[in-house]
């Protein structure tokens, strides 16, 4: 690995450690700190948590009718499961665990306008009081908005790969732009709707 290189995951691993840490401050000082669901998303939340502990118990949700989109709940029921009804230590986890959407604003930044205007993104996206309520609301979006950035951060990256011909790279980013699809589709269902935008963009783009 290359020192440039050293540098850069050094610099992601710091964001991404900042990102964490401003985020479980921020569910510390919050009033609803042990409540499992926010009161900023308590509908949605809350149903959530109900998928979730439906799930642990291996009891159908919703009758059966997929009105909410899966991948949240078995996400939340995971930690439950792993944690138990910890409400603090669950939310610090998806608080954590949001946190990827930090580092990858900065490469996003970096690749598209350059090294200055991505350390200022993540930056503002380190300090976001709607990034910081979303990722200690036990809610879908706590997961699906750094599944977007990184949907979006590997449509540049393929884009890049295909304007120089490099087709192992294209066809390996390819395959994981089309997992992270799923799950966004699993967390979002309108997520879907990028399986028609992402060729466009590449066509228009690249």
């Amino acid at each position: 690995m290359s020192s440039k290189a050293k540098s850069e995951t050094a610099l992601c691993a710091a964001l991404f450690l900042a990102a964490a840490l401003v985020r479980v401050l921020f569910l510390a000082a919050t009033v609803d700190r042990d409540l499992p669901f926010s009161i900023f998303y308590y509908g949605d939340s809350r149903i959530y948590r109900e998928f979730a502990l439906a799930l642990i118990r291996g009891d159908v949700f919703d009758q059966g009718i997929p009105l909410h989109p899966p991948a949240f709940a078995y996400v939340l029921s995971w930690i439950i499961g792993w944690f138990g009804e910890r409400p603090l230590a669950v939310r610090a986890l998806l608080a954590i665990g949001s946190a990827t959407v930090v580092p990858m604003t900065y490469l996003l930044g970096r690749t598209l306008w350059g090294r200055a205007v991505g350390i200022a993104a993540a930056m503002l996206a380190t300090f976001s009081f709607g990034l910081c309520v979303v990722s200690v609301s036990a809610n879908a979006e706590t997961i699906y908005i750094p599944l977007l950035v990184a949907q979006a951060l590997l449509l540049v990256s393929l884009g890049d790969a295909l304007a120089v011909d490099r087709r192992r790279t294209a066809t390996v980013l390819s395959a994981v732009s089309g997992i992270v699809l799923g799950l966004g589709a699993l967390t979002r269902a309108e997520h879907f709707g990028l399986a028609v935008v992402l060729p466009v963009a590449l066509a228009i783009g690249w």
